[in-house]
């Protein structure tokens, strides 16, 4: 709902299907990096990281910055400079040094936060607009992201009033009923 909001068609935008094949296959590459990122956090520092996967990047990358025109590069120069500086130092430091401190699970839970921040983003910065079925897919990661994290551990954490059972455990029993699980909510009985 989130990818293809107009009515499910592919065939409107030539570079629609393109676009979504390099996506998923960014989604692959990005699992890699965070079991890369799990294997290596004890013996590198978040920052130790991020300079080795950054240097190895611009040795790969520098050949293909010849192909921009001066003419281009320089009025735009500010603009990456930030860009640069915001999403790939800093994003990628806070990230790093996260995901150093905790499990590869959790972090590729937080990371279903990425899409929906840009989609916000997106909308305030870049004005583009959000239609319902956008609005629908969000609110889908943004469930999905809940189930993974809430378990038997939640209620302790935050007080929630019981009896509570893992989403494993209430697959397993038939137990899980969204309807009644909205109404707990938004009646107070967790």
């Amino acid at each position: 709902m989130v990818v293809i909001p107009s009515n499910g068609s592919l065939e409107q935008n030539g570079h629609l299907l393109t676009g979504i094949i390099f996506g998923l296959i960014s989604g692959l590459s990005y699992s890699g990096t965070i079991m890369t990122v799990n294997h290596l956090k004890n013996d590198y520092s978040g920052t130790a990281q991020l300079f080795w996967s950054t240097f190895i990047s611009l040795i790969i990358l520098v050949p293909f910055a010849s192909n921009v025109p001066e003419a281009i590069l320089l009025p735009n120069l500010p603009i990456l400079v930030m860009f640069g500086l915001m999403t790939t130092a800093f994003a990628s430091l806070l990230y790093l040094n996260s995901a150093s401190k905790i499990n590869a699970q959790t972090v590729s839970v937080l990371a279903l936060l990425e899409p929906v921040s840009g989609i916000i983003f997106g909308f305030f910065f870049l004005h583009e607009p959000i239609i319902l079925k956008t609005v629908q897919g969000c609110i889908f990661i943004l469930f999905g992201a809940c189930i993974l994290v809430w378990d038997y551990r939640t209620v302790q954490t935050y007080g929630m009033k019981g009896p509570f059972v893992s989403f494993q455990t209430a697959l397993k029993r038939r137990l899980l009923n969204i309807p009644r699980i909205t109404f707990m909510l938004l009646s107070g009985r967790f």
